[in-house]
């Protein structure tokens, strides 16, 4: 079984997403949303990972769907005064994106914590969350 990332919003933005006007945001979903549809359908991919809080969102919106959360205090970001970013996963599948058939159904697999950027994530979290999305993708193999 093959795995893919993508990156959700393909497209080189002049300004952080957040002050991209509402109207625009739509367009460069709608867009986005095909072609997440089209990467995946063209793959062999039967697994896909996401990689932050943003992207589990924003995954959700253009597939129109909502992934199951899971509660993880092991990914728990501690500071000087407590948990400053709680963990969290999230798991669901898909057969579709945009109104576009993929052809099979894809396990979808999130985290909270972007690993490319998130600041403060320590070796143990990191290695916690490899073997949560290691134990969900044997246990989906298992049961589909």
């Amino acid at each position: 079984q093959g795995a893919c990332h993508l990156h959700l919003i393909p497209f080189a933005l002049n300004r952080p997403w957040h002050k991209v006007r509402e109207r625009k945001r739509a367009v460069l979903h709608q867009a986005a949303g095909n072609h997440v549809a089209q990467a995946l359908r063209s793959s062999s991919a039967r697994v896909l990972l996401l990689g932050g809080r943003s992207a589990v969102n924003l995954f959700q919106k253009l597939a129109g769907t909502t992934l199951e959360r899971q509660r993880q205090e092991s990914w728990d970001l501690h500071g000087r005064r407590g948990v400053y970013a709680r963990g969290e996963a999230f798991r669901g599948r898909i057969a579709s994106i945009s109104g576009t058939d993929l052809g099979r159904d894809v396990l979808v697999l999130g985290i909270n914590h972007n690993p490319h950027t998130s600041f403060g994530l320590s070796q143990k979290v990191v290695s916690s969350m490899a073997q949560w999305m290691k134990s969900a993708i044997q246990t989906d193999r298992l049961s589909h």
